[in-house]
């Protein structure tokens, strides 16, 4: 169980680290644009913005990374 936990984890580090990689090489990416380029899920993005890792910040869902966490 727990190795199953840690198994998630890593998994979502390195998702988030994919995606904070390519917002900051990419300045005005979309949500759409960051899934296709790096292979990480829509569903995995917006569950960064949930958690505030990850703002959007326009309506046209352009997105970036939260400096201050």
């Amino acid at each position: 169980c727990i190795r199953i936990f840690e198994e998630c984890l890593e998994k979502d580090k390195e998702d988030y680290k994919k995606v904070k990689e390519y917002i900051e090489a990419h300045a005005n990416t979309t949500v759409i644009e960051c899934s296709q380029a790096t292979g990480v899920s829509l569903k995995v993005i917006m569950q960064f913005v949930r958690e505030d890792r990850v703002q959007i910040v326009n309506t046209l869902d352009k997105i970036k990374i939260d400096n201050q966490k």
